[in-house]
Parts: structure tokens; C-alpha cells; sequence
């Protein structure tokens, strides 16, 4: 009786695990990578898969981004062919750090050399890529190529926005927080990593949360701002304002440290939308294990921390719903509507000199009104989110009774 219970068990187990296989084919490259059953990384599927991803690799180490490697179409690989031909890595929208993370998780169980090999070309990547002050450029290697292919240039300052420093997307605390786990010894790295990176990516990680803190938004601050006059012309406007210490952009000057203009709609402004991820990366540094190059920086990460709750308390947006249209079950349209008693919401970008919401379209002109943004872009760019309400309401309370923080 036993030995038929026992078969029963490995049957349905068996079966469970085929089911999964089979299932994989339809998942998202983002769960496959990230969100598996351990034994599914075993399975000849995910080598099948593994072998993708290391065909993928780009020539500088890492990987492009928006590419399900599970699912490729022919547009997916005319991009891919592209991006080789290019030749640089990019670590928005979690891309290459994606990658490293299903690697290491099939290394575990099929400890191929290749694999050890990629991962180690991605790693070293991560390292060569960030700058002295401690951030990292959205593309690397910064090659003429990359800029012909990816570049938009600032009509005021000149400059590119790829070499900015990038907090957009949670790029940059993405990259901060892969390090930690992998100086850390992190189960799902253990098996893939040595000594010599764990000790290179420490060195990384608190250049990094230096630099996080030497780009918060504080001190006076000169725009110039774009804006249409009524017979069609644009023209700027020179306009200077004083910020407090407070959040910060979602990208700065690699050179400077100030805010800086990325795409056309993406301005020089206060962040509501990166400031969360930032806020999360700084909370999770643990003061017993910084390092003495850096003395002062637990007690900056308390100042940095304290002032951007209490910009995001004061500029939260309430009873208002950032909701989606629809019409016969498809999205029309996405707009504020009043809703009493909602979740607070916090706008994308705030003007720097006003604190006021800004929006953008194609032109590099400020807006001031959802209702100013084409309807296409209004559905396809998050201008507003509600993700500070947690990181108010639970985890800064949580840090601070958990460090004896006043």
C-alpha cells in the first residue's frame, strides 16, 4: 500500500512539473526569469531557453531590452540584429540584470561553463559601466554607434541624454540592488559567483548609494523653458527657483549631478515616479556594514530619507483616481477623475521651479494639463502612480522604528 501511495506522490509531482514545462511556452520572459519553481530551472526547457540568452548576448556583455526570449518574432529578431550590430548593452526596463539572474538560476542546476562565462561578461559590464561618481549611463559602451542609434540631444544644454546618469525605470536601483545580493552571498548568486566579485560589487554598490545621495535635488536651480507662443513659435523662458533638500530626477548630469532633460516630454524636475525605488535602495542599506571611506554616510542616508517623505507628504495629489477609459471593453482613455477617500497619487514630474505637474508631448514644450497631451500618449506613458503611499505609510515608519530613528 505504501509503495502505491509513494508512486501516486511521484506521479503527481511528475505531472505537476510536466504541466509547468508545457506552460512555460506561453509565460512572460519576466516571469520565467524571476518566478519559477526552483525545479523548473532543471528542466531541458530552460536549458533550451539558456541557450537563447547566451545567443543574445551583445558584444559589450549584456543584453537589449523589451525582448522576450521565449516568444521571438521576426521583429524581435531584426531588433536583436540590430542591437548586435551596435553593440551596446542597456540596463533599462531591467534588461541585462534579467538575464543574469535566469543564468545563475540554471547554472545551479546544469553548472555549464558557458553560462559561468556570460554571466561574468555582464558582470564585469555592470562594473566597467559606472562612472567615477558612482552612477551608471542608461547604454554602455557610450560609443558613436550608440548615440547615432539611441541619442537625444538637449536643445539647451547640448548634451545626450543616454549619458546621463539614470535612475529612470528603477535602472540604476535595479543595478544597486543585484549588487547587494551578490556581495552579500545571496543563495540565488552563491552558485555562480567568487570572492573577486563579491568584494568588486561592495566597492560598487556604496559608490552607488554616494552617488544616490550626491544627486539629491537641493540648492538653487536655473531652467530655461520651452513653450509655444500663439503664432506657432517656440521660444524659452529663463526661470530660476530654490529647492530645499527634497527627491530627485529621473536622470542627472553625469558631469554636474543636476537634473537633467532626457526624451522630449521627460524633463529637468522633480520625480515622483523613480523616487520610490530610490527611497527603497537607500532604506535598505545597513549601517553596521558601510564602509569607513564612507563616515558620514549612514547619517546623510537619514537626512536624504526624512526630507523626500516630507516633500512627497506635502505634494501628494488626494482623492483623485488616475483611471483608465474605457469603451466595449477597450481602453480609450486615461485621466484624473475625482474620487473621494482614493489613494494619494503623486505626479511623474514636477516643475522645479513651481512644484507643479509638467507633461510633454514631442517638442520639448512644458504642459501643464493632462488634458494637453494627446490622447495616444495620456494611455501610453504612466504620468501619475500611486506608489509612495506604502513606502509613506509602512516602510519609512518600519525603518525608522527598526534603526531607533527619531
Amino acid at each position: 500500500m505504501k509503495r502505491i501511495l509513494l508512486s501516486l506522490v511521484l506521479l503527481c509531482m511528475a505531472t505537476a512539473l510536466s504541466a509547468q514545462v508545457h506552460e512555460a511556452v506561453r509565460q512572460s520572459w519576466g516571469r520565467l526569469a524571476n518566478r519559477m519553481p526552483a525545479e523548473w530551472y532543471g528542466s531541458e526547457e530552460a536549458v533550451a531557453l539558456a541557450e537563447k540568452v547566451l545567443n543574445a548576448q551583445l558584444p559589450s556583455g549584456g543584453w537589449c531590452k523589451n525582448i522576450p526570449w521565449n516568444q521571438m518574432t521576426e521583429k524581435h529578431e531584426k531588433a536583436l540584429a540590430r542591437a548586435k550590430q551596435i553593440g551596446s548593452s542597456i540596463f533599462d526596463n531591467n534588461a541585462t540584470t534579467t538575464e543574469m539572474r535566469f543564468l545563475a538560476k540554471v547554472y545551479a542546476s546544469h553548472p555549464d561553463k558557458r553560462y559561468k562565462q556570460a554571466f561574468d561578461r555582464a558582470f564585469q559590464l555592470i562594473i566597467e559601466a559606472q562612472y567615477d561618481n558612482g552612477g551608471w549611463p542608461m547604454f554602455y559602451p557610450l560609443t558613436e554607434a550608440c548615440y547615432r542609434a539611441h541619442g537625444i540631444t538637449d536643445p539647451v544644454s547640448g548634451k545626450n541624454y543616454i549619458s546621463h546618469i539614470n535612475f529612470n525605470d528603477n535602472a540604476m536601483t535595479n543595478i544597486l540592488m543585484v549588487l547587494k545580493q551578490i556581495y552579500e552571498g545571496d543563495p540565488l548568486w552563491a552558485p555562480i559567483i567568487d570572492k573577486k566579485q563579491q568584494k568588486a560589487a561592495k566597492k560598487s554598490y556604496y559608490k552607488g548609494i554616494q552617488c544616490i545621495l550626491d544627486c539629491q535635488i537641493d540648492g538653487e536651480y536655473e531652467q530655461y523653458i520651452f513653450r509655444e507662443t500663439p503664432n506657432g513659435k517656440i521660444v524659452a523662458d529663463r526661470r530660476v527657483g530654490d529647492a530645499p533638500l527634497s527627491i530627485w530626477c529621473a536622470q542627472h548630469d553625469a558631469e554636474t549631478l543636476e537634473p537633467a532633460q532626457a526624451r522630449a516630454y521627460e524633463f529637468p524636475s522633480y520625480s515622483g515616479g523613480e523616487t520610490a525605488g530610490i527611497l527603497m535602495t537607500l532604506m535598505q542599506v545597513d549601517p553596521l556594514d558601510i564602509p569607513k571611506q564612507y563616515p558620514t554616510m549612514w547619517s546623510d542616508i537619514q537626512r536624504s530619507v526624512k526630507a523626500a517623505v516630507e516633500w512627497l507628504d506635502t505634494h501628494r495629489i488626494q482623492d483623485q483616481e488616475y483611471a483608465l477609459i474605457y469603451q466595449d471593453r477597450t481602453v480609450v482613455d486615461r485621466k484624473l477623475v475625482e474620487k473621494q477617500g482614493n489613494q494619494n497619487l503623486w505626479a511623474r514630474f514636477y516643475e522645479l521651479t513651481t512644484c507643479r505637474p509638467i507633461f510633454g508631448m514631442y517638442d520639448f514644450v512644458r504642459l501643464y494639463s493632462l488634458d494637453e497631451v494627446s490622447q495616444d500618449r495620456r494611455i501610453s506613458y504612466g504620468w501619475y502612480s500611486n506608489n509612495m503611499q506604502r513606502i509613506i505609510e509602512r516602510d519609512y515608519p518600519r525603518w525608522k522604528q527598526k534603526h531607533k530613528i527619531q
